[in-house]
């Protein structure tokens, strides 16, 4: 798409979204104005249908923000009023979040405070701090929860070597194309905050997703025999695996491309 057209388009969805802002303003569409446009990039309703949480996309200030893509803030609006509330704002990323089976709270990806790693958060809806429930070695890049609202299965990289990391702290950072892709795994963790760690379950692969049965213990996931692009993008099938040990219990054959799978609701 051309710069200009880019314009055009940004133009008029900025104008529907929000006619009033420009009836009281003089002020005119430029290319900074372009970069300040915010989206919503994901929306989830909550359980009893009464809210919907959406991440709000959040440019950075050009020449003032560090140089980076946009922050992303939680909010929450209520569907009968329209009333919107943000939750976790600030300079920071909210990735995936997903409701809580009684609709009370919001669990979420993020690196806040000083975490080095992406970590699970959980905010209650009616009031409070976030509480940073699980964290890995490496970043959680996807999780579901449990029906039960405790369990939760966990996607996260294998670390990287101790070797490594003090060799890229010395300055070798070079990225060899597909030579060191780590492989992600799935891990079964608690809410609960007790004292028991995340457990890996022994699955050979690259998993890419994961989503609990919702009427027994097993684990639909997307499963891919390395993380290379190749196998990510046109040999990666849905396993369905036991919770309890990784055992395969079933594989769905699929030519091509997988897109977004879900469980039916009887299971």
């Amino acid at each position: 798409m051309s710069t200009l057209r880019f314009i055009a388009v940004s133009l008029f969805v900025s104008i529907l979204v929000a006619p009033a802002a420009f009836a009281q303003s003089n002020a005119v569409m430029t290319e900074h104005r372009v970069a300040e446009l915010r989206n919503v990039s994901a929306a989830e309703i909550s359980p009893d249908g009464a809210r919907i949480a959406y991440v709000v996309a959040v440019p950075r200030v050009p020449g003032v923000d560090e140089d980076g893509g946009s922050w992303g803030e939680l909010h929450v609006v209520e569907v009968a009023s329209g009333n919107t509330r943000p939750f976790v704002t600030g300079k920071l990323n909210v990735g995936h979040f997903a409701w809580t089976n009684d609709g009370r709270s919001l669990a979420y990806l993020s690196k806040r405070n000083d975490d080095k790693q992406t970590a699970l958060y959980v905010i209650p809806i009616g009031g409070g701090e976030s509480r940073r429930a699980l964290a890995l070695a490496d970043s959680i890049t996807a999780f579901d929860l449990h029906r039960d609202g405790v369990h939760v299965a966990l996607i996260a990289a294998d670390p990287i070597a101790d070797a490594k990391k003090k060799a890229q702290d010395k300055g070798f950072k070079q990225e060899i194309y597909e030579e060191e892709e780590r492989c992600s795994h799935l891990w079964i963790g608690s809410l609960a905050g007790d004292a028991d760690k995340p457990r890996k379950l022994d699955i050979a692969g690259h998993v890419s997703d994961a989503k609990w049965s919702p009427t027994d213990e097993r684990i639909a996931i997307k499963l891919a025999a390395t993380a290379l692009t190749d196998d990510s993008y046109m040999r990666t099938r849905v396993v369905v695996v036991d919770s309890a040990d990784g055992r395969v219990l079933a594989t769905i054959e699929s030519a091509g491309k997988l897109g977004d799978f879900a469980w039916s609701p009887d299971g």
